[in-house]
């Protein structure tokens, strides 16, 4: 599942999308409350825009965007260990991933909200 905190949807401008009666319980390693769902937004990957839904946490650690299985399905992606790329085959794009000094730490999500949340800059994993 593709998730965000509420801390980082708010900076995103996101909320006034939020769907609440998507509330309930998510549960895998530990559990959160699921806030809402937002179901369209623009994620930029690559310089180009994808429609993402995301699920939105109360939770307050932990990575403040994960992009999960539904939206790596929906985007036709390949996760390629040879070039050590992200491929999303559907928008022919393609997105090194982060060497573990390259992610910023979680105080780097603090302050003014970005103009756009860039998926191969923010810190975003997948899972």
């Amino acid at each position: 599942m593709t998730i965000m905190t509420h801390d980082f949807a708010e900076r995103c401008g996101l909320l006034r999308l939020m769907d609440t009666r998507f509330q309930g319980v998510a549960r895998g390693v530990g559990s959160s409350k699921i806030l809402g769902k937002v179901h369209q937004a623009q994620a930029k990957v690559g310089g180009h825009f994808l429609t993402v839904a995301i699920t939105i946490l109360e939770q307050k650690s932990g990575p403040p965007f994960i992009l999960g299985l539904d939206q790596l399905k929906k985007h036709a992606c390949c996760i390629n260990l040879k070039t050590n790329k992200l491929q999303f085959t559907a928008a022919e794009v393609e997105v090194p991933f982060l060497s573990e000094a390259e992610i910023p730490k979680e105080e780097t999500f603090e302050g003014s909200p970005p103009e756009t949340v860039d998926a191969a800059t923010s810190g975003a994993t997948q899972s």
